[in-house]
């Protein structure tokens, strides 16, 4: 049966974590392994990931002693990962159910390589803001770099096809920059448009300032494409309108 690899990068998450850890132990497709990797967190999140860990053999827990950061956390977890699948979760978001089973199985209808899907959002106390963000059926590498369609934790890859998955150490922007790395090698990303996913509205969530995600970008554009200063200009206001658009649409 076909294994998943799932990497969630832990930093003082005590009061999300064990409902992080749930989702994935409810879920219907059950063949997964859970890479937790704490980083270093000061709170109980090691703890919680040890109380978990000895009662459930899927998860592998790694405790670093330095902070290194989120991206760095993913790659230590990516270089465990044996699986050919992999996705992520973040440890303060949660999946719903079914989530695994109906994208596994929708990539390995269509030989897909890298998915991801629609989510909802849900308030820091876990209620339902009955806001949903919806995905399109495909984007490109160009698309990508002024669209943030994909959100990393209803992302799944297959290993088969993608290799060498490495985040770029860019704090809140690695992620896409991983993407749009991928991309360049692959045609398009492919969304199902069913929420398969909580994204938790927290203070601390670094896509919820509009002045952080402007910045992260605009350094996306600079050092991980190393785009000229014209074309980072005329991409980065490309990029201003359709965040503006997209926090209208979803009233984020």
């Amino acid at each position: 049966m076909t294994e998943v690899s799932i990497v969630m990068p832990v930093y003082n998450s005590e009061k999300y974590l064990a409902q992080a850890i749930d989702s994935i132990q409810n879920q219907t497709f059950t063949n997964w392994k859970l890479i937790i990797i704490d980083d270093a967190s000061s709170d109980s999140s090691a703890e919680i990931i040890q109380y978990y860990a000895k009662s459930e053999q899927r998860i592998i827990p790694i405790y670093l002693s330095k902070n290194v950061g989120a991206a760095q956390a993913r790659n230590i977890g990516i270089s465990r990962v044996t699986s050919r699948y992999l996705t992520f979760l973040d440890s303060d978001d949660i999946w719903k159910p079914e989530k695994l089973k109906i994208q596994i199985s929708f990539m390995q209808e269509h030989s897909y390589a890298f998915t991801y899907t629609s989510y909802d959002l849900i308030s820091e106390d876990g209620r339902q803001l009955n806001i949903e963000v919806p995905v399109p059926f495909r984007i490109s590498y160009s698309e990508a770099l002024t669209r943030t369609a994909i959100s990393t934790i209803t992302v799944c890859l297959d290993l088969a096809q993608i290799r060498n998955v490495t985040m770029p150490l860019l704090n809140g922007a690695e992620d896409t920059g991983t993407w749009l790395s991928i991309l360049k090698s692959n045609d398009y990303a492919y969304g199902i448009n069913t929420v398969l996913a909580s994204y938790r509205q927290v203070p601390t969530s670094l896509s919820h300032n509009l002045y952080e995600r402007l910045i992260r970008n605009w350094r996306l554009y600079r050092k991980v494409e190393k785009f000229s200063v014209a074309k980072s200009l005329v991409l980065y206001i490309r990029y201003i309108f359709y965040v503006l658009r997209k926090r209208k649409r979803v009233r984020l």
